[in-house]
């Protein structure tokens, strides 16, 4: 059987729904067989509009952004692509990543220009991956009505909670693990919200000590005798915690993991208000209470590194 070009161009034409535009109402089947792509971003539009008749732009955002019959989604062919939402496994069974595998899609282009390039991007490059964050509100999963269906910013995310909580909730998981970003709890003034927490235990040593800078009482320079006054078993666990700064800071910039830094932040605010609530500072003897004044100074500058390293402020005040 002998085929001609002509009908290779009739075929394709047809099969791609330019030789008769679909009636109304057509769209999921103008999308399906091989999906649109959207590259250059728009393109998508472009494509159905011409394949389904009286189509207008509201029907299309509506269909992918509202309805959701049409998904958008990175394709093997690695443009982004539209395709039928009942499609889906389809269209994005190829994608998936054997178990412990990244997913090379995303990767492994990126590394293998930086090689053609001559840059050892094997060797050189580090990507991080991350999973998605779900806002959470009431307990319930939020989407901003003016974003339905689409992806939020983080300067959406910014006009609902402070910049601070922002921060810290976002680097309390590790880049592999989901978040739930409970929105309610990042505006919370209570010990429950994390970064709240730490800022408050930053804040009371600074209340400590202009307390007693208004009593005239004034830090200095402790012996090693004077330090090892301090030998409650609350003042040894703090201790212990504000030794291990450095090295925490060190594994989590070897590891990428920032929230290594965050959950020590927790155990130093932690372990500080456990000494507080124990350990008198103010009218004890002299030494001792110069020696806990050495302890509230050395917490303060362990709190106010990390949370500076976050880019999160250290209140004097709350």
């Amino acid at each position: 059987m002998t085929v001609t070009g002509e009908q290779v161009r009739a075929l394709r034409l047809r099969r791609h729904h330019l030789d008769r535009p679909l009636p109304s109402g057509g769209l999921a089947e103008a999308a399906a067989g091989c999906g649109v792509q959207n590259s250059p971003p728009g393109a998508w539009e472009t494509a159905l509009w011409n394949r389904v008749e009286g189509v207008t732009l509201p029907q299309l955002e509506q269909a992918l952004y509202g309805e959701k019959t049409l998904l958008q989604a990175w394709s093997i062919r690695g443009v982004p692509l539209v395709f039928p939402t009942k499609d889906a496994g389809v269209f994005l069974s190829p994608l998936c990543a054997r178990p412990g595998e990244e997913p090379w899609i995303y990767t492994r282009g990126i590394t293998g220009a930086l090689d053609a390039l001559g840059l050892n991007g094997s060797e050189r490059l580090d990507i991080v991956l991350m999973q998605l964050v779900r806002l959470m509100k009431d307990g319930e999963p939020y989407r901003m009505s003016k974003r339905t269906g689409k992806s939020i910013t983080l300067s959406d995310l910014t006009d609902l909670v402070p910049i601070d909580a922002a921060r810290f909730f976002f680097n309390m998981r590790e880049p592999n693990s989901t978040l739930d970003f409970d929105l309610d709890l990042a505006v919370e003034e209570s010990s429950q919200n994390p970064v709240y927490y730490v800022q408050y235990a930053h804040a009371r040593i600074c209340s400590i000590l202009k307390n007693l800078t208004a009593q005239n009482i004034h830090p200095r320079t402790c012996t090693l005798e004077e330090l090892q006054l301090l030998s409650a078993p609350e003042e040894k666990e703090l201790i212990r915690k504000l030794a291990q700064c450095p090295q925490e800071i060190i594994n989590a910039a070897k590891n990428y993991d920032p929230a290594r830094m965050a959950h020590y932040l927790m155990d130093v605010a932690t372990l500080f208000h456990k000494f507080y609530n124990a350990c008198r500072v103010q009218g004890e003897d002299e030494k001792l209470m110069q020696a806990r004044i050495s302890l509230c100074l050395a917490t303060r500058v362990v709190l106010a590194n990390l949370l500076k390293l976050l880019k999160i402020t250290a209140p004097e005040s709350m």
